[in-house]
C-alpha cells in the first residue's frame, strides 16, 4: 500500500509524522527519499545538507512508543562502488505483531528539497 507517492517535499528544521491508528502488524514500512543525480540536480544537491531520521512503532495507539531505528544522510550525489548514481535513500523496517501507529521524526540542518516515497509492504 503506497501512503505518499513521489511527494514534493520540502523539510527544515524537525517536522514529526504519524499514522493514524490502521492495522500494521506483520508487515515493513519503506521509506524512500529522491537523491541528486545528473537526471534530478534540484533534488537535495547539497552535500552539506544533512539529514536525520528516528522511527518509533506504537502497540497501544500512541500512548507508548518503542524505537524502530533510524538513519542519517547527507546531500549530493552519491555513487555505488559499481558507479552508478544512487537514486533513493531508503530506509526498510519490519512492522512486529500488533503495532497499529508509526511516529517519525526528521531534522534537517538546511532545507532539503525532495520527492518522499512511503509503502507499508
Amino acid at each position: 500500500m503506497v501512503l505518499l507517492d513521489h511527494q514534493a517535499v520540502s523539510i527544515a528544521g524537525t517536522q514529526t509524522f504519524e499514522s493514524a491508528n490502521t492495522h500494521l502488524a506483520g508487515r515493513s514500512f519503506l521509506v524512500r527519499l529522491a537523491r541528486c543525480t545528473a537526471s534530478t540536480p534540484t533534488l537535495w544537491p547539497a552535500s552539506s545538507t544533512r539529514l536525520r531520521a528516528a522511527f518509533w512503532l506504537s502497540a497501544d495507539g500512541g500512548a507508548t512508543w518503542s524505537d524502530a531505528g533510524g538513519i542519517e544522510a547527507a546531500g549530493g550525489v552519491h555513487v555505488t562502488r559499481g558507479g552508478t548514481e544512487l537514486a533513493e535513500t531508503t530506509y526498510l523496517c519490519p512492522i512486529p505483531a500488533n503495532t497499529n501507529r508509526v511516529r517519525a521524526t526528521i531534522s534537517v540542518n538546511a532545507t532539503l528539497s525532495s520527492r518522499l516515497t512511503l509503502e507499508i509492504l
